[in-house]
């Protein structure tokens, strides 16, 4: 376990870690350490802010399910590799994406990468990219894709997903299945070779 962070069950503000510090600071990109379960209301504020939230699990209690690709977790008896690799990956998730993406005539293009996509394709990709990085509800994929001519059902829906993920995968772009209601599109930091 880290040696600046308090065992969970100490008293409020002992806790404190050079990102502790910053938990409740404006700065949407630095990650909040919270004590689960202790810390549920801070996790629903954050949660709404968009706020990444790095959970801090006592010991024997279970992990809740994450919320959103901003969150994660592990147990206060981790060791201070994993909770930093933890901590970076969740920054890293809360840059926006800086990203060249267009989506032209079925061909969707990065600097000098670019991938063929169907027309089914590009109308799914089309509000995730106006979103990257941030999820969207699969209903409003649904809804594109029955504007656009289909009526896809949910079976439908996600073989398309999981499709449009290995095409997109060269551009170093990756299409996320969120517990099951919601969608992201990650933007790596660079196409794939």
């Amino acid at each position: 376990m880290r040696s600046d962070i308090a065992p969970l069950g100490a008293p409020r503000g002992v806790h404190a870690s050079p990102v502790d510090a910053r938990t409740f600071s404006d700065d949407n990109s630095s990650v909040a350490i919270l004590h689960w379960p202790d810390d549920r209301q801070q996790r629903a504020v954050l949660q709404a802010r968009r706020r990444p939230r790095l959970l801090l699990i006592a010991s024997g209690t279970p992990a809740p399910l994450p919320t959103d690709e901003l969150e994660d977790w592990t147990r206060a008896e981790s060791g201070s590799a994993e909770f930093d690799a933890r901590i970076a990956e969740l920054a890293r998730r809360a840059t926006p994406p800086v990203a060249d993406v267009r989506l032209s005539d079925q061909r969707l293009q990065r600097g000098a990468h670019a991938v063929r996509l169907t027309a089914t394709q590009c109308v799914t990709i089309a509000p995730l990219l106006r979103l990257a990085g941030r999820p969207v509800l699969r209903t409003v994929i649904a809804d594109a894709l029955t504007l656009a001519g289909t009526t896809p059902t949910s079976a439908a829906v996600r073989a398309l997903l999981t499709r449009l993920d290995r095409a997109v995968a060269p551009l170093g772009l990756r299409v996320w299945l969120l517990s099951g209601q919601a969608v992201l599109l990650e933007v790596l930091p660079e196409p794939l070779d």
